[in-house]
């Protein structure tokens, strides 16, 4: 088996009716150059989901399921799918995603290159430094390790799951159990595998979507986990690189509007590392640059002094976003 589709799912019994619909129709039309197997980790929904994923059983030549008996949350559901696959390539691939029709050529050519990693352009972020994030008119661009391609790709480039390709074997070696914590599980793994084997880059998209390009406003994930994931795994490797700095610059940004929204009543977690927003957990998030911390720590400071509604007006009623164009 080359090919594993890993979909985690949960309570959207309808999207996953379309999704499952739309990948059996594209098998069914002969789009798929090599051999594929889904699998599937249903996170204890409590609609439909069960049986829609019978009404679709018979569609695939390769369907394994597994029902967790309680919803164990994102990663760890993410993480099941990972392990009931037994192709030697991962794509994940989200209930509400749909594939176009010349994905499994791209996934099966990035196959037969035998690369650990390999990014596509479903919803390209920005470069860190004023340059696109490679050429576009170059059909394959390589990385030399995880700074290059966040360099070249932007810091939000791997968090959308359907963006990369990556080798089960590696995958599953490079996972630690506290990645599961961070509901950026993957992203921890992809850089680490970086670091070890490198990267390409083809840019083509291998999803579609209806609507207009989709934004990330998640700020608490922005502030947090997303620095942690690049502080304990990647910045590690080397903590003086030039793009400390540039990505530390983008992330402390939005420690006010995650502590605007804990405000407003959104659940934090200060036991998890990869959501604490106490101040001690923001200084290890920024510590491989003094002066992060302690813009970090001022932001916090304000952050909580402040009441909620001249907060906002502080930071504005339109939240800092990144858009993936």
């Amino acid at each position: 088996m080359r090919l594993s589709i890993c979909i985690p799912t949960y309570q959207r019994a309808a999207l996953l009716d379309k999704c499952l619909e739309h990948l059996s129709r594209l098998i069914a039309d002969k789009n798929v150059p090599g051999d594929v197997e889904l699998c599937l980790s249903d996170n204890a929904s409590a609609d439909d989901t069960p049986a829609v994923i019978e009404k679709h059983r018979s569609a695939f030549a390769e369907f394994k399921t597994v029902r967790q008996p309680v919803n164990r949350g994102f990663s760890a559901n993410l993480l099941a799918t990972a392990e009931l696959a037994t192709g030697d390539y991962l794509l994940f691939h989200g209930d509400d995603d749909r594939m176009t029709a010349g994905s499994f050529t791209l996934i099966f050519d990035a196959i037969g290159r035998g690369g650990a990693v390999t990014f596509f352009a479903t919803l390209p972020d920005r470069g860190l430094f004023g340059q696109p994030a490679v050429d576009p008119h170059r059909h394959v661009a390589t990385f030399a390790d995880g700074f290059e391609a966040i360099g070249q790709l932007g810091i939000f480039h791997p968090t959308f799951i359907g963006n990369f390709i990556v080798r089960r074997t590696d995958y599953l070696a490079f996972y630690e159990e506290r990645f599961t914590q961070s509901l950026y599980p993957h992203v921890n793994v992809l850089l680490k595998i970086l670091q070890h084997s490198g990267g390409e880059y083809v840019p083509e998209p291998l999803f579609e979507f209806d609507e207009s390009p989709k934004t990330w406003n998640q700020p608490l994930l922005s502030a947090v986990d997303l620095s942690r994931v690049m502080t304990d795994t990647l910045f590690a490797q080397n903590p003086r690189h030039p793009l400390v700095r540039a990505v530390y610059g983008q992330l402390v940004r939005s420690i006010g509007r995650a502590i605007y929204n804990e405000k407003k009543g959104r659940k934090v977690d200060y036991a998890n590392p990869y959501q604490s927003l106490h101040p001690s957990n923001l200084a290890g998030c920024y510590r491989h640059s003094p002066q992060h911390v302690t813009l970090a720590i001022f932001y916090w400071a304000v952050a909580r002094l402040l009441p909620a509604s001249l907060l906002i007006r502080l930071i504005g009623e339109r939240p800092r976003k990144v858009h993936f164009e």
